[in-house]
């Protein structure tokens, strides 16, 4: 006989339908508990409607091409993105030589070096965490949201494992506006592509 124990969290926001999260939809980085936010999870989705909107039976619902989740996707890619160029080193100033006779070295190629697949592994294997801003939303004013930073922009969706943060977020994504055809609409990979053609590039 095999003894199975699975640990599990149920969360609630004003009585709405529980969201259950599993113990590997989570993961801790520096100290601080992070949730995979996964948009075709049907418990998620009913979390975030709550009695909003009443889902036809069988409905395959996802938040995928839902406005609001697609403004924290780009939120966070855009935070990421700008954390990466401030991270990059200055350009030295030309000395007196090379003002005068030009620089003999090559010119360095504008296009930024792809990594390799062992590179983003290790990279996915040492997380580091960033911040971005959520604008405000119903009575909750704007609020600085932690987050795993992605390394590539169609990365998952990790928010700080806590009550304030998933309030706001549910919050902000019901203010953005919420529909059924949005709710069930089947993802358009060759109009948008990769991402949905709302991420930049880093």
């Amino acid at each position: 006989m095999t003894v199975d124990i699975q640990v599990s969290y149920n969360v609630k926001l004003n009585g709405a339908a529980a969201w259950k999260i599993a113990k590997d939809e989570l993961r801790s980085v520096d100290g601080l508990e992070f949730v995979k936010i996964k948009p075709y999870d049907p418990a998620l989705v009913r979390f975030v409607i709550g009695d909003l909107i009443e889902l036809p039976k069988k409905a395959r619902p996802s938040l995928g091409q839902v406005q609001g989740f697609q403004n924290l996707i780009k939120l966070r890619n855009e935070a990421a993105a700008e954390s990466t160029t401030d991270s990059t080193p200055e350009k030295e100033s030309p000395t007196a030589a090379e003002s005068l006779f030009g620089n003999s070295a090559k010119p360095e190629s504008k296009r930024k070096p792809r990594m390799n697949a062992s590179k983003l592994k290790e990279l996915r294997n040492k997380p580091s965490i960033m911040e971005f801003t959520v604008p405000g939303a119903g009575e909750n004013p704007a609020l600085e949201i932690t987050a795993i930073k992605p390394i590539h922009p169609c990365d998952d969706f990790w928010i700080r494992f806590d009550a304030e943060t998933l309030e706001h977020v549910v919050v902000y994504i019901r203010d953005q506006g919420l529909s059924i055809e949005d709710l069930c609409a089947k993802r358009a990979y060759r109009s948008a592509g990769a991402g949905g053609g709302v991420h930049p590039t880093f």
